[in-house]
């Protein structure tokens, strides 16, 4: 958003987790449960606006995101699983790429600051 940019077709995990009714909705523990993997999250505050990316960002980012597309099927499996359980066959998939359009439609602006403000 900051960027000028549009993502199209996001599955949003942790939309996808708190469907699925997981105990936790964050990367972190996401990459625990499906692929048992645990994550450094030393430079998850690091300035990411540092270019070029130093080694270790790289390193870190490089292990954030190897697993993801595994997650999606993953998720996306568990929910298909889930909407087979239910009476009212509520297609969960859809919903969860419904709910991810509408966070990629959003807009950001930036705050219009005055020195009215600090008075």
């Amino acid at each position: 958003r900051d960027f000028g940019i549009y993502v199209v077709n996001l599955f949003d995990t942790f939309r996808a987790s708190r469907e699925l009714g997981m105990a936790k909705h964050s990367l972190a523990f996401l990459l625990q449960h499906y692929c048992s993997v645990e994550v450094n999250k030393e430079y998850q505050l690091a300035d990411w606006r540092i270019r070029p990316l130093p080694e270790e960002l790289t390193k870190y980012v490089r292990g954030d995101t190897h697993y993801l597309l595994y997650v999606y099927d993953k998720m996306r499996t568990d929910l298909l699983a889930l909407q087979a359980k239910m009476k009212d066959k509520q297609n969960f998939v859809a919903s969860i790429f419904s709910q991810s359009k509408s966070v990629c439609l959003r807009v950001y602006s930036k705050p219009v600051v005055s020195i009215e403000d600090f008075v």
